[in-house]
């Protein structure tokens, strides 16, 4: 047993520990290797002036980390989340763009074969001595071709 300050005490280490942190500040903490158990403890400790005690707390590390291991966790699922939300959309904006590119190049297909028709209609309709009228019934749209307008005096 050692001596401190005219109290005897248990020689194991976090006592001896307690007394030399006492000996540098009359409040603090360390973290002290439980020996007994295998669980390690943040011990906090304050001398009290006015009387002849001390008071510690010994706390074993998952119980103080418990809040901060549980926001991890929260925080890696929100962010997992998050990162498949973005992952999907990322997906969604591709294929659509891939749909759009496709569907652009349709369009300027068909818009060079439809130039070719209207080119060779204006070939074929200015090589013929006939006129042409044309007339659609859903629309009653019509059309006369600048041979059939010179033919009728127009």
């Amino acid at each position: 047993m050692e001596t401190f300050k005219n109290i005897q005490v248990d020689e194991s280490y976090p006592v001896r520990f307690l007394f030399k942190k006492l000996q540098e500040s009359p409040t603090g903490f360390f973290v002290t290797p439980g020996q007994v158990d295998g669980i390690a403890r943040l011990v906090s400790y304050r001398k009290v002036v006015s009387l002849p005690l001390i008071v510690a707390v010994g706390l074993a590390e998952h119980e103080i980390l418990q809040d901060y291991s549980r926001a991890a966790r929260a925080y890696l699922a929100v962010a997992g989340v998050l990162t498949l939300s973005i992952l999907a959309a990322i997906f969604l904006g591709v294929r659509r763009e891939r749909k759009l590119i496709d569907m652009t190049a349709q369009m300027r297909h068909a818009q060079q074969a439809l130039a070719r028709s209207e080119e060779r209609y204006r070939l074929v309709e200015g090589a013929t001595n006939d006129g042409i009228w044309d007339r659609n019934l859903l629309t009653e749209e019509e059309y006369f071709s600048p041979r059939w307008k010179s033919i009728f005096g127009y």
